[in-house]
Parts: structure tokens; sequence; C-alpha cells
């Protein structure tokens, strides 16, 4: 799932850009979460570092965009910001605060496709701990921290974080690969367990922090340990 919020006090305006996003979502099997805020100041006192794309307008009452987008980065220089605005001339302003892009006003289906598929790109890039996982209907993005474990059944993953469980459809092989970069070991033909979500090794088992016990195989033993002792070396 994608965070986006709409810093915008023109009604009508946010609910066109609600639309888009949403249309956006639908066609390309994507999740959003849209948080939307009437005025700067609003925006600023309930921000929890939670966005990772932001429209931004520029013209707001008490606090404008511009002033605004300085405030956000003085704690969140991360998060994706594009100004929208009905005079060109101030977007320039925008690249002070390492805003990604502008769409002028009135926006356009097509401007707005061509805006978010660059926003999106990038957050993939700032997102180093975050994958995608196709499930049915839709795509979403997991946190790799919070990933307790990978279980195979079938033709089917199912990705276990700490408070929930999304079904997918994949190759554990592949999702090794995948997740080897983030440290994941093979306890078990079926599980894929995250390091970092481990609180007990036991001689046949492994109990993850959401207290479920997973089995070390017999084949998987060996390799497991090793591999384990080198993370908690590398890592501790």
């Amino acid at each position: 799932m994608f965070e986006i919020s709409i810093i915008e006090d023109d009604t009508s305006a946010c609910e066109v850009l609600k639309e888009y996003i949403r249309r956006y979502g639908r066609e390309n099997s994507l999740d959003f979460e849209i948080n939307c805020y009437g005025d700067a100041l609003s925006f600023l006192d309930l921000y929890k570092h939670g966005s990772d794309i932001i429209f931004m307008d520029i013209e707001l009452p008490n606090m404008n965009g511009i002033e605004a987008a300085q405030r956000l980065r003085e704690n969140d220089s991360t998060a994706v910001l594009i100004f929208v605005t009905n005079m060109a001339q101030f977007a320039v302003k925008g690249y002070e605060v390492n805003a990604l892009d502008f769409v002028v006003k009135p926006l356009t289906y097509p401007a707005f496709c061509m805006k978010i598929d660059r926003a999106l790109k990038v957050v993939e890039t700032l997102s180093p701990h975050r994958i995608t996982v196709s499930i049915p209907g839709k795509v979403v993005r997991l946190d790799v921290r919070y990933l307790c474990y990978v279980e195979v059944m079938g033709h089917k993953l199912f990705y276990h974080t700490e408070s929930e469980v999304f079904e997918g459809r994949g190759v554990m092989n592949s999702e090794a690969e995948r997740l080897k970069k983030y440290n994941f070991l093979r306890c078990n033909s079926c599980y894929l367990v995250n390091p970092l979500q481990i609180k007990t090794v036991g001689k046949d088992a492994v109990v993850m922090r959401n207290d479920e016990v997973l089995q070390i195989s017999h084949s998987k033993r060996k390799k497991f340990f090793a591999d384990f002792a080198e993370y908690l070396g590398n890592n501790v």
C-alpha cells in the first residue's frame, strides 16, 4: 500500500485528485491510502512521517505550500513532494525544498499519470526496506523489517507480518533469492524466516517474536545454523 497526502483547500480540486488516484490504482492494481487536509497547519500538526507521496497546493490559507514544505523538510527529507498550482511560476520555488515536480491546475488525467508514474519510481528507490507483493486483486508493499516469515503451500506464498497474513502466488526459491539481501533464512522447505523476528532458536525449532513456532527440518538444519551464525557475527 502507498500512502498519499493531499493538502488542498479547494474541495472540488481535492475530489478530482482523489478520483485520479483511485482510477490509477484500479488500472494498475495498486492500493492507495489517501489522507486529505484543508490547510497546511492541520497537515503539519497531524503528519507522522507516513506519506510516500504528498500533493501540496501552493496557495493555502494561513501558511502557503512553500512555507509548509520548508517546515516538512525539517523532519522528513524523503517523502516525495509534488506541488499543485494554477500559477506555474511559483512552482519553481519548489526545488528549494526538494520537490520532485509540480502540476498545473486544472489537472488532466494523462498529466497526472505522468507525474505519479515518476513519483512511484522514486518512492521505490527511497524505500530500501519495502518489497512489493502481488495478492488477489492488487499489489501491496510490505516493510521486510516487520515481515516475520514467508510460508509456501502448494503454489501459494503466505507473508506473515506482525499483524496480518497476505496470500500471494509464487515460487519459494525465487522468493528466497529476492529476500537474500535482507538475510532471510531457510529453516525448512516450507519457511523462509526473518532473523530480525527470531526470539529463540532451539535444536529443532525457531520461536518467532509473534510466538509462532517453526520447525527446523533435518535437511536444512546444518545450513540454517551456519547461516544464522554468520548473520549474528555480522550484525550483533
